[in-house]
């Protein structure tokens, strides 16, 4: 399984298969090296000094794919800014993954508990189908037995 660059496809064979020359290959692989370390860093120290990391964990990778979507679509000639749609058409970033996590977790709860009282109203029908069979296998044995005392008269 691949890992790191590799993971993505990007590997000298590959940059040398786009028609990259050594020296563009070694630059692309410096710079994403380089700027996803210095990225990681700079995140990792905004994020220690906020009171909720959670969210702010958020807001940042929301703006940062966005502005790396918007880039890319630059690149290639798309004058749109489809990167802002990108970011408004997705949950709002004050929802952190822990809270999704929650509602996950009570929307399971909420289901298991209906599944629960399915269940229970199963087992009651069924109870009831026993006492009424019991029932009518009752009233069938006074009936037979009524039959045969009249049948031996």
């Amino acid at each position: 399984r691949a890992s790191g660059m590799e993971a993505f496809g990007i590997n000298q064979q590959n940059l040398e298969n786009l028609g990259l020359d050594a020296v563009a290959r070694d630059r692309v692989m410096q710079m994403l090296c380089v700027y996803s370390q210095g990225l990681q860093t700079a995140f990792e120290s905004v994020v220690k000094r906020s009171d909720n990391p959670n969210q702010v964990q958020e807001v940042i990778w929301r703006a940062w794919s966005a502005l790396m979507e918007y880039v890319s679509r630059k690149f290639r000639g798309v004058t749109t800014r489809p990167g802002v749609e990108f970011v408004a058409s997705e949950e709002p970033a004050s929802v952190s993954p822990r809270r999704r996590a929650d509602e996950e977790v009570a929307r399971l709860k909420q289901e298991l508990e209906q599944r629960h009282r399915e269940r229970l109203r199963m087992e009651e029908d069924l109870n009831q189908q026993c006492t009424d069979l019991a029932s009518v296998r009752s009233e069938l044995g006074l009936l037979e037995a009524k039959y045969t005392a009249e049948s031996r008269l």
